[in-house]
């Protein structure tokens, strides 16, 4: 992929009708031109859109009636276009991949609900995935820990984009702390509880396929009674099966002793399983009413740990596979999400690390690092790294006032940890204005569009 300067109209054409053009593309079209006149690279050309004529510079030798397809990378007056070459191996790989990649989703929002689960007595999770949910959070880095070079290197490297690395290496006691290992194990053991809870009814298929929900329903509290399904399989199809109003009825009987159960507040249907609970000695009716509750309660919650939990999976292979979509005007090194627990917290930092174009720094060595994080007690916060050869310059960029003072009070302790690192500090600034992109993995530089 390779940017041409900014496009302008050429004294053919009216320059009124550009604007109104470029107000139909979208980032990330594709445009097909054809060059009317040939060049040498940085040389002027003229370019045909459809019916409008476009003079510009090349950077790339072009002749004439030579096909292009052109990437709106920006718009604005004028709009960034970018020539578009022929797909590389490694790109038609990831066009592949769209397919085997599911819907990603911030590592934020797992973190908020396994922080949950794992504090939450209330919630009976089976016994294996609440001991995994455990281990998984103690296992995130605390804040004091990144804080010092040699356990913030330890973090990354359990950060889960480097588990592939270490099982080649078969470094297995480095293996159990990483986190898509972890985030693995979970999602195993939550496939195992869900295969355990799959039935499917004995129905003769002429009368399934006209069965109503409640037909079905009846069948398989039947079966039930029979002793033909267990209490997990019948939580799994109650859920399927009943109306949220009436699962939330039978929750509340459920939650109170038998004897006062109003019957005229169930249907038919549900009469016969609360029945055949009364109709059990003391203990059991107890047993099976607290164990029938907890499923109803918490497998919808597995559920949605197990979506969560695959949907991070999805993105940590994303971000493991996004370097192949390295090029000219985009060296991305890594791109990586790193959980840390701060008191009762946890924040997820945002990482993206990418080489600069030597091109623009005179063939120095140039990178730039963007970290994104919000800790409630400060707000959302975003660094900005450069470094050339050994220079070093950081922006923060914050929306608090008092966030702001706190990192100018603290700028000193950087400056002394940059020159430590035998760094020369050029400047460390504070700008007050929200973070540009407070979330790193966009559509703009994920390997795989997850909405395609």
């Amino acid at each position: 992929m390779i940017n041409i300067p900014p496009i302008r109209p050429s004294s053919e054409i009216k320059t009124a009708l550009i604007p109104d053009v470029t107000k139909t593309w979208k980032i990330g079209q594709l445009l097909n031109a054809t060059a009317e006149t040939g060049g040498d690279a940085m040389s002027k050309v003229i370019l045909r859109l459809g019916q409008y004529t476009l003079e510009t510079k090349t950077p790339v030798p072009l002749k004439p009636g030579e096909q292009l397809t052109l990437l709106v990378k920006e718009l604005g007056t004028p709009p960034l276009l970018s020539i578009q070459a022929p797909a590389s191996n490694e790109q038609t790989i990831a066009a592949k991949l769209r397919s085997f990649i599911a819907q990603q989703q911030s590592i934020q929002t797992l973190t908020n609900l396994i922080g949950t689960l794992a504090n939450n007595d209330s919630n009976k999770l089976p016994k294996e995935i609440r001991q995994l949910i455990q281990q998984l959070v103690s296992q995130i880095p605390v804040k004091e820990q990144v804080t010092k070079p040699s356990p913030l290197k330890q973090a990354i490297q359990n950060n889960g984009i480097f588990l592939e690395p270490k099982l080649a290496r078969s470094t297995a006691d480095r293996i159990e702390p990483d986190l898509k290992s972890q985030l693995l194990k979970i999602s195993a053991g939550l496939d195992t509880i869900q295969k355990e809870a799959a039935i499917k009814l004995p129905l003769d298929k002429a009368f399934e396929t006209g069965t109503k929900q409640l037909d079905k329903l009846d069948i398989a509290i039947k079966q039930f009674t029979d002793g033909k399904i267990d209490i997990k399989q019948l939580a799994q199809q109650l859920l399927t099966l009943l109306p949220k109003n009436e699962l939330l009825t039978l929750q509340k009987i459920l939650s109170v002793p038998a004897s006062t159960i109003p019957e005229k507040t169930i249907s038919s249907i549900l009469l016969q399983l609360v029945s055949h609970i009364k109709q059990q000695p003391q203990n059991q009716q107890k047993q099976l009413s607290e164990t029938l509750l907890a499923l109803l309660k918490n497998t919808p919650l597995l559920q949605e740990l197990k979506t969560l939990v695959d949907s991070v999976l999805a993105k940590i292979t994303s971000q493991q596979l996004t370097p192949l979509l390295r090029d000219a005007d985009n060296l991305l090194l890594l791109l990586f999400d790193l959980p840390v627990r701060h008191k009762d917290e946890t924040t997820v930092f945002n990482f993206k690390i990418e080489q600069d174009n030597k091109a623009d720094t005179g063939e120095k060595n140039s990178w730039t690092a963007i970290i994104n994080f919000n800790f409630k007690s400060i707000g959302p916060v975003q660094a900005k790294i450069h470094l050339i050869d050994n220079n070093v310059s950081t922006v923060f960029y914050a929306e608090e006032t008092s966030t702001i003072e706190l990192i100018k009070r603290n700028a000193s302790l950087l400056e002394k940890a940059f020159n430590q690192a035998g760094l020369a500090v050029i400047n460390i600034d504070v700008s007050k204005e929200a973070p540009a992109d407070n979330n790193l993995g966009t559509p703009r530089i994920h390997l795989l569009d997850e909405q395609a």
